[in-house]
């Protein structure tokens, strides 16, 4: 493949310059896009894959996704380059919602400050009940109100939250947690680039279920799931890169994890293993994300945008149905973006810089010379020795032990406020650190921005694609 286009300055956002990075080059994607094509027009069932999910079947379709969520701009971006990369060609764009995900939506982190000042993250529960570990968001129901933040954000466009408060509770009929965000999504990036997105298709993976190549695909994990589930951990070990956890397989006890998910309404998504998978309805089956986003390569799509993160996981994807299944899954390619807020921020110290203030502060407790006590440093390096030479003449040391603790005390007496000087340094220093990391963050929800930076996003993207 090309080699990746690096991030490069666009219209200057809050804090500085939009960061974007398309790997490959905007330029490459008309070669993959057509290469998708040819294998998906070489297989029979895709047709009927992509009318079952509602995927138009006359024109390539560039597919790209996330889980149900209010997503950051570096998500934001891949929309916006699926919309714009397809209209451009005459392509279709779809969305795929992550709804078998067990993410927490209802946790929006805003920046604030706390009562000294210091930059900080703070979690915005949308949902004041429990809320239900491992359940996914499709299996929950949708929230009837949002609980607003008892709390200020700092350096977010007026009214945001509030904004984004009501696009959820203006889907409070959706049928799902999932679907409520997915359409709040929507609506907040209708409402943040000016337009409804012209001819996107929504699809949700619980939904894979109910096609005819899953059903084809589980009965052949139910058939050898032996060699589905090697050829899985294979895959995964191949490229340790991503981080994917093999799946279970102990062939002595025909104990063999399959990629699933059995998921029902109010409960927590639970592991399929190929004893029981027979006995379980295919409508509480949903697939793993590696069998989800095989899928959809596979039959779903000619081109499939993903983050950094999808980019690294999938080449597992790629591995696994290439051993398994023997077929080419339609090409990947990957886009993300950076944006920040307008948090401030200074200059940041080094860790290092941090450790030596802590060290200082620690050995000034203990040693005076640190604060310019040179009479106390000097008589406690002469104890030190008179000490040593007891010792070594077998004489009892613990009067001059009594003495030099003696003079530390009255030393750190004298001295405190330098000392605790030296200490609160040290405790400014690592709040300086744990601020710029709130400050540098990207991941806040889009909505939070400014227009002005998510035109500039919206800009560098059409101009990436200007001719591609």
């Amino acid at each position: 493949m090309p080699k990746a286009e690096p991030a490069r300055p666009a219209t200057p956002s809050a804090d500085g310059p939009v960061e974007l990075l398309i790997d490959p080059p905007a330029r490459a994607w008309a070669g993959l896009l057509e290469r998708g094509v040819s294998l998906s027009g070489s297989r029979g069932e895709a047709a009927v894959f992509r009318k079952a999910l509602g995927l138009p079947t006359d024109r390539p379709v560039v597919m790209s996704g996330h889980q149900c969520a209010i997503y950051h701009p570096g998500i934001l971006a891949k929309k916006l380059a699926a919309r714009v990369f397809a209209g451009g060609g005459g392509a279709a764009h779809a969305w795929l919602w992550v709804d078998q995900d067990d993410n927490d939506p209802t946790r929006i982190d805003l920046p604030t400050r706390s009562l000294d000042g210091r930059l900080q993250r703070t979690a915005w529960r949308l949902d004041a009940g429990p809320i239900p570990a491992g359940t996914p968001t499709g299996s929950r129901p949708a929230l009837k109100r949002v609980e607003r933040p008892d709390f200020e954000a700092v350096g977010v466009r007026k009214g945001a939250v509030e904004t984004i408060a009501r696009a959820i509770e203006a889907r409070a009929g959706e049928a799902s947690l999932a679907r409520q965000f997915a359409g709040a999504g929507d609506d907040l990036f209708a409402s943040s680039v000016g337009e409804r997105e012209p001819g996107g298709v929504s699809v949700f993976a619980a939904s894979l279920h109910e096609t005819e190549a899953f059903a084809e695909l589980f009965e052949r994990m139910l058939d050898d799931p032996v060699a589905c589930v090697r050829a899985y951990n294979e895959a995964a070990s191949a490229h340790p890169e991503a981080e994917i956890r093999p799946l279970i397989a102990n062939e002595k006890s025909g104990r063999f994890e399959l990629p699933l998910w059995r998921v029902r309404p109010g409960e927590p998504r639970m592991p399929v293993f190929a004893g029981q998978a027979k006995d379980i309805g295919r409508d509480q089956l949903s697939p793993r994300a590696l069998l989800m986003t095989g899928l959809v390569r596979m039959l779903g799509c000619d081109l499939f945008i993903h983050g950094t993160g999808g980019g690294k996981y999938d080449r597992v994807t790629e591995a696994w149905f290439g051993s398994w299944l023997g077929v080419e899954l339609a090409p990947a390619v990957v886009v993300s973006a950076t944006l920040r807020l307008e948090l401030g921020g200074g200059e940041v110290p080094t860790e290092a810089e941090v450790a030596e203030a802590r060290q200082r502060a620690h050995k000034a407790k203990h040693d005076p010379s640190v604060v310019g006590d040179t009479a106390s440093a000097e008589r406690k390096a002469e104890l030190l020795r008179e000490i040593e030479r007891c010792k070594e003449a077998g004489e009892d040391p613990s009067p001059l032990f009594r003495e030099m603790h003696a003079l530390l005390e009255e030393y750190r007496n004298r001295y405190a406020e330098a000392i605790a000087a030296l200490e609160s340094e040290a405790d400014r220093l690592a709040a300086a650190i744990d601020g710029a990391s709130v400050a540098t963050a990207r991941d806040w929800a889009f909505a939070l921005y400014e227009p002005r930076q998510i035109e500039a996003l919206r800009a560098e993207i059409d101009r990436a694609y200007a001719g591609a």
